[in-house]
């Protein structure tokens, strides 16, 4: 249920389930938004394993943060040549 959590599944390509408060899917829903994982997002217990039916795609997903990462990087190399 937790933040850190499900960051933790993703950078060790693990599938996870959140039971969502307000302040969680604030938290991190645009960002699971963004990978295509909105539906590992649950409003109740009952739900989760209907977020389980379909396997996590971690070779898009990882894609999408590499790809963000590098953004990042660029963007942060950007700024310290200013």
């Amino acid at each position: 249920t937790m933040y850190h959590g499900a960051l933790f599944s993703l950078l060790n390509s693990k599938e996870f389930c959140m039971i969502a408060t307000s302040y969680r899917r604030n938290k991190i829903g645009n960002f699971l938004s963004g990978l295509g994982l909105s539906e590992r997002v649950v409003e109740k217990k009952d739900q989760i394993e209907k977020a389980f039916r379909n396997k996590i795609d971690y070779a898009k997903v990882n894609s999408c943060i590499e790809e963000q990462r590098s953004l990042s990087r660029n963007f942060l190399l950007e700024a310290l040549k200013r």
